[in-house]
């Protein structure tokens, strides 16, 4: 007992005499340190054979390497400090998490290859190396694959650009450890079906008939999906469902049966090359449709915004994430701070404009971050109860902010309709009538 009160009153004597000084305890900080984030790229350069896949490839890369630059751009906002009214913008570094900053790690896999495993391996080869969080492969059968193994061993995968809607549907239950930031097909053409509805209640011109068509492979199939759900909720007759093999050289036929179906409105999707011919076709017969929807990127395709242009017979419409687009070709925005800055930053590593691929993919990147800051901690069980239970801010879309479902798919869709005229694009509020 004397020893205990000797030590008690040691302490009170200790306590009671030491002084602080403040200057040196406000220069103390946490240590930051690199939180490194995983991707799963491509290597479009392994095992090309023949002339056609070289092609294929060709396009492939440049789709890649827009992706890698909007990563870059993401990175760039996170780790320096920006003159933006936008406070990921503002610090440097992760503020909520000693201002850490993110450096992406890429792995490569063989594009060519007929098998998910290469992709699974390099996710797992990621995971070893100590990544806290996944980015999505963009390829969706890929993503699913490497989702499995990401909430295996606790590690977020957040898909930027994925379009499956498989990835994030309720067949899967994710717990947050997969996270798609794109519209599901559904939620895409949600948007055109909204805008019929608001022609026919504030227009003579009533629109009853609706036509798709569409090519062979598995997202074209799940927008015609949502298309024939839609269709019967508007209660709109369908005139005509016209499909083709994807990479078809001459649709001549099948734009015939779209343009005899007596539809007004025509949704497509098809690749730009697909799209650039049915243009034409429609054209030269002098076809007129209320609107010719294009259900997928296709429509950001600087050579279909130029075709479109020189045929100037009917409106095209599709969606875009950015804020708002003007009255000219080059996508240039008109209003929306956040995103002309990031876009300018991305312009000068691409010489093109972010379109809504390119958005998807900087946010995965920005997502990771705020949820490290918000929960403090690169845990991945943290970061997963960030990703269930936050919005986050997203200046950079047309939503304003990104929140997950119980399913991991952000529920608010970012995009909005945006048509081309013969003056180029702009908001479906300023179209000719």
């Amino acid at each position: 007992m004397v020893l205990l009160l000797s030590l008690v009153c040691s302490a009170c004597t200790i306590s009671e005499n030491f002084e602080q000084d403040m200057d040196v305890f406000d220069s103390q900080q946490y240590l930051s340190e690199t939180v490194y984030i995983g991707v799963v790229m491509p290597d479009v350069n392994i095992g090309v054979d023949t002339e056609s896949e070289s092609a294929d490839l060709a396009a492939r890369a440049a789709t890649y390497s827009r992706i890698r630059a909007a990563h870059e751009v993401a990175v760039d906002i996170i780790n320096n400090s920006h003159d933006l009214e936008w406070s990921v913008a503002k610090n440097s570094g992760i503020a909520g998490y000693g201002a850490s900053t993110v450096e992406l790690v890429y792995a490569d896999w063989a594009a060519v290859s007929q098998s998910v495993m290469p992709a699974l391996d390099a996710a797992g080869r990621l995971i070893d190396l100590g990544v806290v969080a996944l980015l999505g492969a963009y390829e969706d059968e890929y993503t699913l694959t490497m989702a499995n193994r990401a909430k295996l061993k606790g590690v977020p995968l957040i898909s930027g650009a994925g379009q499956s809607a498989v990835l994030t549907s309720e067949q899967f239950s994710w717990d947050h450890w997969v996270n798609r930031i794109a519209p599901t097909p559904k939620m895409d053409l949600l948007s055109f079906f909204e805008h019929i509805k608001y022609i026919n209640q504030t227009s003579a011109e009533h629109i009853n008939k609706v036509a798709i068509i569409y090519n062979s492979d598995d997202y074209s199939q799940e927008v015609l999906a949502a298309f024939n759900e839609l269709a019967e909720e508007y209660k709109l007759t369908v005139a005509a469902r016209v499909d083709y093999e994807s990479g078809a050289q001459i649709l001549t036929e099948e734009a015939l049966d779209i343009i005899t179906s007596g539809a007004q409105v025509v949704f497509h999707a098809c690749s730009v090359d697909e799209l650039k011919q049915l243009v034409q076709i429609y054209g030269e017969a002098k076809c007129k449709f209320q609107m010719a929807c294009v259900c997928n990127s296709a429509y950001h395709d600087a050579s279909f915004v130029s075709a479109v242009k020189m045929m100037e017979t009917t409106y095209w419409c599709g969606t875009t994430a950015a804020p708002m687009v003007s009255n000219d070709e080059e996508w240039q925005n008109s209003s929306g701070e956040v995103y002309d800055y990031i876009n300018s930053l991305y312009k000068e590593k691409t010489g093109i404009n972010m379109d809504s691929n390119a958005l998807y993919e900087f946010a995965s990147v920005i997502v990771a971050a705020q949820a490290i800051g918000a929960g403090g901690s690169s845990n991945g069980v943290i970061m997963t109860e960030q990703l269930e239970d936050m919005v986050f801010e997203a200046p950079y879309l047309n939503s304003g902010s990104i929140s997950f479902s119980d399913f991991g798919q952000n529920e608010i869709s970012p995009q909005r309709l945006t048509f081309i005229g013969t003056d180029g694009i702009s908001d479906l509020d300023n179209r000719p009538q």
